[in-house]
């Protein structure tokens, strides 16, 4: 908690700055991660809450290692919301879902695009193991298939 900081989400300008933000030091050590996320009010704002703390569980584990950025970044993040909105099915959500994947299309990002690409497989090789575990899941499809 010392670590987040909390928007309203309802505050437009303040949107830009949702995200997981973190420091590495001159040995490229990850030396601090700061998450900036929206407070709870609906499902959407769950939704940013779940991919956001997603990249710090996954960047928490770096904490004075070295850390570079892997090109598959946004795989778990994307997964999990996904995951919450097909247990948790509401029209708001899936418009929100169909808008974000517009979005990442459209920006042509990669690190987004293949977060998108392996959902279907991601889902077939789910089975409610840890984060740790199913990080390892995205390592090898990212090998195995070509992005």
């Amino acid at each position: 908690s010392n670590n987040t900081i909390y928007i309203n989400y309802n505050t437009i300008k303040d949107r830009c700055f949702i995200g997981t933000y973190w420091n590495v030091d001159k040995n490229n050590k990850l030396s601090r991660i700061k998450v900036v996320i929206p407070s709870v009010i609906d499902d959407v704002t769950l939704l940013i809450n779940i991919h956001e703390i997603v990249h710090a569980i996954e960047l928490y584990g770096y904490i004075g290692k070295k850390y570079v950025e892997p090109i598959y970044v946004e795989v778990l993040p994307i997964f999990y919301e996904k995951l919450y909105i097909k247990e948790n099915p509401s029209i708001g959500l899936e418009k929100y879902n169909e808008y974000v994947d517009e979005r990442i299309i459209e920006s042509e990002k990669l690190k987004y695009l293949i977060g998108l690409r392996l959902q279907d497989k991601l889902f077939e090789n789910y089975n409610n193991q840890n984060l740790d575990k199913f990080y390892l899941v995205v390592k090898k499809l990212v090998k195995k298939y070509d992005l």
